[in-house]
């Protein structure tokens, strides 16, 4: 795997890899002032991202946001009743989750959810993917 020094360059890596809205919304993310008590946006975890969706055209979004903890967490909208959320972890891994809307309530059902790299992540949620598109 890559591995990039700065925010600012692999954000630039996004950019010349064609993803302008992920690089729009990880320069927007990174300008933010840090709340008290935050992290600052941690490089490992961006790295992470903008590689996984170099490598999966597909998968492209700018649903991306930072949690407290300085992680990047990226949400991808299937089909209109299902979502992939992914919290990529300075381990290497991601925390993900796919969920599908309930038509009996109100709320989302989980059908997939663990901590596995970002490749395997793809290989245990794509059974569903096929199923609801």
């Amino acid at each position: 795997m890559t591995t990039l020094e700065t925010i600012p360059e692999i954000i630039r890596l996004a950019r010349r890899s064609g993803l302008e809205s992920v690089a729009d919304r990880l320069d927007y993310l990174y300008k933010l002032d840090v709340d008290n008590g935050d992290e600052p946006m941690n490089s490992d975890t961006v790295s992470m991202l903008v590689l996984f969706m170099i490598e999966h055209p597909d998968m492209v979004t700018d649903m991306i946001t930072v949690n407290p903890d300085g992680f990047v967490h990226a949400t991808w909208d299937i089909t209109q009743s299902s979502r992939l959320d992914a919290r990529f972890l300075p381990s290497g891994n991601v925390w993900f989750a796919y969920t599908v809307d309930d038509s009996d309530s109100d709320r989302f059902k989980i059908l997939k959810k663990g901590e596995v790299s970002p490749n395997d992540m793809l290989k245990e949620v794509m059974p569903f993917i096929e199923r609801s598109t």
